[in-house]
């Protein structure tokens, strides 16, 4: 790999400087959370469980017997109350398909895929005026890989993203580590325009997961913004 700048790589004191103290599991604030389903390192569903005060829980689950990952990630959604679930939509769309109804809109399959018009980073189909629209559709979310990622890198930096996990947490380290195989290139595409995008040297699934966290907590504060 070239070298890079500063600018195209993620730093790990994005993610250190932000951990936090607070208890946030105990605060009485709604939880959300994002689950990319491990593609990158074939592990499990990698979590991550939060809210407005800091993300509380990060952690992959794998399957076991008597007990795939599916019913335990179910078993986290009953147990810390999730309001909004954000998964990636692939390759497992029949397992969070299966999730979403068990938990009618409050679980979301993810796509990346930009807006034709370059208005939106998120759009959820259920905020569109549509009375035709299916079940399965109503509970995708489409979002910019590149400006969602940007719009994290963002938050990060203000510090509206905390961790309420020690700094020594393996799981929270995993976060870093699979965050700095992420840097910023510029292509171009096939009507020969340069744009810029964000490609990864490695496994990245609790950087996605981050993706998906941070994709729920904007749904979340969209309509209970006191909470």
């Amino acid at each position: 790999m070239p070298y890079l700048a500063a600018d195209q790589k993620i730093p790990a004191s994005l993610f250190i400087r932000n951990v936090t103290e607070t208890k946030a599991d105990t605060t009485g604030e709604y939880n959300v959370m994002g689950i990319d389903t491990g593609m990158g390192t074939g592990k499990g569903n990698h979590v991550m469980i939060g809210n407005k005060k800091g993300i509380f829980w990060i952690g992959i689950l794998q399957d076991h017997e008597g007990q795939d990952r599916w019913k335990q990630t179910s078993d986290l959604i009953k147990f810390f109350d999730v309001r909004v679930f954000v998964i990636d939509g692939q390759p497992y769309t029949a397992e969070a398909f299966e999730l979403a109804k068990e938990f009618p809109y409050r679980v979301y399959l993810s796509w990346f895929k930009d807006d034709p018009k370059m208005l939106e980073v998120i759009r959820f189909f259920d905020e569109k005026e549509n009375k035709d629209a299916v079940f399965e559709d109503e509970v995708k979310v489409f979002s910019s890989r590149t400006r969602i990622m940007d719009d994290t890198i963002s938050a990060l930096r203000r510090g509206d993203i905390k961790f309420a996990v020690p700094a020594s947490n393996p799981a929270f380290k995993l976060l870093i580590t699979h965050a700095q195989t992420l840097y910023a290139r510029t292509v171009t595409d096939k009507f020969g325009q340069a744009k810029r995008e964000w490609a990864n040297t490695g496994p990245n699934d609790f950087w996605l997961s981050l993706i998906y966290w941070q994709i729920a907590m904007r749904k979340r504060l969209k309509y209970e913004p006191n909470k």
